[in-house]
């Protein structure tokens, strides 16, 4: 079990440290191709890189607590319940900072709450269904 939880740490760190050269070189080809777009997608992305790296972490976090044994891995259901409604909020803020549906900004925030709640409701009942069956 030690070397499965410092195997799966060290896979997800690398992704993520892959993830931030990604960017890194993305960053530094926006000098060299000064494209609208891609200078668009690259504030985007630079905007919201905090939010995506704690989106990877409480992740990585859930990955390891999944792994343990049953009473250590009672926390997993949470850790998954919080990244998955951070990622929600990601995509929504996605959704308003490319504009794509101005005239429904109101109705996406009930959505958006909405969609926090059944989601955070629905992820921790499957989390727990998983581990007790």
């Amino acid at each position: 079990m030690k070397k499965l939880i410092l195997t799966t740490l060290f896979r997800k760190s690398l992704g993520i440290i892959i993830f931030l050269l990604a960017v890194l070189i993305a960053n530094y080809l926006t000098t060299i191709f000064p494209d609208p777009i891609f200078l668009q997608i690259m504030s985007i992305i630079n905007a919201n890189l905090l939010i995506i790296i704690v989106i990877a972490l409480f992740y990585l976090v859930k990955d390891m607590l999944e792994i343990l044994p049953f009473p250590f891995n009672l926390l997993y259901p949470i850790a998954n319940v919080i990244a998955s409604v951070i990622l929600i909020y990601f995509i929504f803020e996605l959704l308003l900072l490319i504009n794509i549906m101005p005239a429904l900004t109101s109705t996406l925030l009930l959505v958006k709450y909405v969609l926090y709640v059944l989601v955070g409701i629905i992820v921790l009942i499957v989390g727990y269904w998983d581990i007790f069956s």
